[in-house]
């Protein structure tokens, strides 16, 4: 399969996973098919891609931006990062809806907040965070249940 069908076909199971949580956060089966289908598939792809390219990834490929675009001048790994990109924005964008929906966080505040993550990743996230901060007067909101 070409690079190209893969990255359209990736986008397109990216996007189908936005609309699920955008459109219908609360069917039961949205969870489940955007983590356990597309996140998986997504990162399947990425681990596929990295392992055919193996001898174009150099840890130190990380040290500095120069070494950065270099590793990305390789479309493989640019679609790599790209495969990244969609899968852990959408965990961002499926940790918003589950929080959202146990905490009663108003829909059209989620709705604003998984579009700012869907298209411009951090920025969603952090709206969304500093939106619960205020709604429930704590500086550093728990989003998520760790366990000692």
């Amino acid at each position: 399969m070409s690079l190209s069908s893969v990255f359209q076909i990736a986008n397109v199971l990216a996007l189908f996973g936005w609309i699920l949580l955008i459109a219908v956060p609360r069917w039961k089966q949205t969870s489940i098919l955007v983590f356990n289908f597309i996140v998986i598939l997504l990162c399947l792809a990425y681990i596929g891609l990295i392992a055919f390219n193996i001898k174009n990834l150099n840890f130190n490929s990380f040290a500095s931006l120069e070494s950065v675009a270099e590793l990305f001048s390789n479309r493989s790994m640019l679609l790599a990062g790209w495969l990244h990109y969609l899968s852990f924005d959408l965990v961002m964008g499926l940790l918003i809806t589950e929080h959202s929906l146990k905490h009663n966080v108003a829909s059209q505040l989620v709705m604003l907040c998984l579009l700012l993550t869907f298209f411009l990743g951090p920025l969603g996230f952090l709206i969304y965070y500093i939106a619960v901060a205020i709604k429930e007067k704590n500086v550093a909101p728990h989003l998520i249940d760790i366990k000692e």
